[in-house]
């Protein structure tokens, strides 16, 4: 994880771990010397057997320039980074916060990101993360050090659940790990669940290995993977994680866990985010249950994917399909004001009567003020029976 702070370390340390056949039993302290790295594309492994998540929550963690997430349903979070630099060996730790100092900086954290009171805190403190302690002596330290901290954040914020970004899909020191869920101390876990593989196969292996060995840990405690909508297996230049690349790890993660946290650095969005911030607003939707459309579907065709300019008008070619089984009955479009003075009009706002399967098309002229300053918006087209969402980037 990374901010305008510091850069988040994927490897800590410069030995390689090559995780092979491992047992997730709880209570078994696997003091493995070496840096806890994210597993290869070597061996697939199966999904835990367990029900899927009964509820999913979507949190906002991210720092893109005025992308107004919450506008989709997402929940805005807070992580507090490591200012400090604190570090741990065999001997002891250094650079270690005082009280009063380190429950400030949380504070100002959860006023940054403009969190409730009640929303996950996440510690991302990844230079002390006992997995990638290199002996016991300073896993233990580093054992003694998060404990103090999670107390003093409990007291920071005492609405706010607690959590430890970490890597969970390593087993290093796991009897040590441990001791930081049980009650008094962490509340949730939020393993590092970015695309750091060349396929889905070996973020979905990933995954796997993560949940079922929080599962070991604290079977009762919720699952918050932080997850980021660009591709981290590209040296610097970081792409945009495509529409069904993003589709298939939200609905891989509303399947084992409870929620996810969207994180990213400050870095503008652009057309090619089209697709994960459309499938992020279409997921957010189905959650909230804010989308109905059936039996009739709509498409827009926007000419630059997805796409809008400050100060312009854009013609969007919208075509309305009759899904259902039996003819519609005729309906009228009806224009949605947007956000920061966007306006919807059409050349043609009188759906008629549709038989099963049959289309009909008109024009939506989307307006946006040159004012207008958030990087995406919600748009919707309503036609009385049905609400479709229409998401948009606006550079």
């Amino acid at each position: 994880m990374c901010n305008k702070i510091p850069q988040y370390r994927i490897i800590i340390g410069s030995l390689l771990v090559i995780l092979a056949v491992v047992s997730f039993t709880a209570g078994t302290a696997n003091a493995q010397a070496g840096s806890a790295q994210p597993p290869k594309d070597v061996r697939i492994t199966t999904a835990p057997q367990t029900p899927p998540a009964t509820s999913f929550t979507l949190y906002d963690n991210t720092s893109y320039p005025r992308a107004n997430l919450e506008q989709y349903g997402l929940t805005r979070a807070a992580v507090v980074y490591d200012v400090w630099h604190m570090a741990c060996t065999g001997t002891g730790c250094t650079n270690v916060p005082t009280r009063s100092d380190f429950t400030a900086k949380v504070q100002y954290f959860i006023s940054q990101f403009h969190a409730a009171s009640t929303t996950p805190l996440t510690l991302d403190f990844e230079n002390i993360l006992l997995v990638s302690a290199t002996t016991a002596a300073q896993a233990q330290n580093e054992l003694t050090l998060w404990q103090q901290l999670i107390t003093w954040a409990h007291e920071a914020a005492p609405s706010a659940p607690i959590g430890m970004y970490s890597y969970d899909w390593s087993t290093n020191y796991t009897s040590l790990t441990q001791q930081l869920y049980t009650p008094g101390y962490l509340d949730y876990f939020a393993p590092a669940m970015y695309t750091y593989y060349s396929t889905l196969s070996g973020w979905d292996n990933a995954l796997n290995l993560a949940v079922t060995h929080d599962q070991s840990l604290n079977p009762a405690l919720p699952i918050y993977p932080y997850i980021w909508p660009q591709w981290d297996n590209n040296g610097a230049s970081h792409p945009y994680i495509s529409a069904s690349d993003w589709t298939h790890i939200l609905t891989s993660l509303q399947a084992q866990t409870q929620g996810a946290i969207l994180w990213s650095s400050n870095n503008s969005l652009d057309a090619t985010a089209c697709g994960w911030v459309g499938v992020t607003s279409d997921q957010a939707a189905v959650l909230t249950g804010t989308q109905s459309y059936a039996p009739l579907t709509v498409s827009a065709a926007i000419p630059d994917t997805c796409a809008l300019t400050r100060g312009a008008t854009t013609a969007v070619a919208v075509t309305v399909t009759n899904n259902g089984k039996n003819a519609s009955a005729p309906t009228t479009l009806q224009p949605v004001a947007g956000q920061q003075g966007i306006t919807e009009s059409y050349s043609d706002t009188n759906i008629p009567t549709l038989p099963p399967g049959r289309s009909w098309m008109t024009t939506l002229n989307i307006t946006v003020p040159s004012t207008e300053t958030d990087t995406t918006a919600l748009l919707h087209i309503n036609y009385g029976t049905g609400d479709q969402h229409l998401t948009v980037v606006i550079p």
